[in-house]
């Protein structure tokens, strides 16, 4: 956390390096997570363009952080939703974004699992993942895949924290029923799987 703090200082001071290093750390991540949401490459490197010039024509305005991914992954997920809402595509007639498609696949790495039961169990969990709603999908991406805390899921979903806890919980019990498996070993596929 402390190098954050002091890596978005520095940007925001002007520095290019730590402009530059900020963006080689988090690009892919953000690529990824933009992937899930729409897999047009061309959009997706336009809406990352958008938030990096944007910050850092912005950077001396900007509000200090020591969590850079999650800054950006929240700028990102604005800039995707102002993107589409241009399109109408995703949002509903009161302004509010509406199943905002999510895909949650696996990594490559994930897939290469050793044991071919491993492999069954893990198809089964993807299998059963489809089963979600979109924000289910996406709330468990956040937690699971990127650790990010209820907090700072709640935060990027825009919904209060018991709502992120509520959304996440529905969605192992979901996934508990689909597999008839407990919700530890859930757990521990989900922190495998990715």
């Amino acid at each position: 956390m402390e190098n954050d703090r002091q890596l978005w200082q520095a940007f925001k001071q002007g520095d290019r390096h730590a402009y530059e290093q900020i963006y080689r750390l988090h690009v892919r991540v953000l690529y990824e997570y933009a992937y899930r949401f729409v897999v047009d490459k061309q959009f997706i490197s336009d809406c990352l363009q958008d938030v990096f010039v944007d910050i850092w024509e912005k950077r001396e305005k900007l509000a200090e952080t020591d969590r850079i991914q999650f800054y950006l992954i929240k700028a990102l997920r604005n800039r995707i939703l102002r993107s589409l809402e241009k399109h109408k595509k995703w949002i509903n007639a009161d302004g509010q974004e509406e199943n905002l498609p999510f895909q949650l696949i696996a990594s490559v790495e994930t897939l290469l699992i050793e044991e071919q039961q491993s492999q069954e169990l893990q198809q089964r969990l993807q299998q059963a993942i489809q089963q979600l709603s979109e924000r289910q999908k996406e709330a468990i991406y956040l937690r699971f895949y990127q650790n990010m805390s209820y907090e700072d899921i709640a935060a990027i979903l825009g919904v209060e924290q018991q709502s992120a806890y509520n959304l996440i919980f529905r969605a192992l019990e979901v996934l508990r029923k689909k597999m008839n498996l407990s919700i530890l070993a859930i757990l521990v596929l989900l922190h495998f799987r990715f």
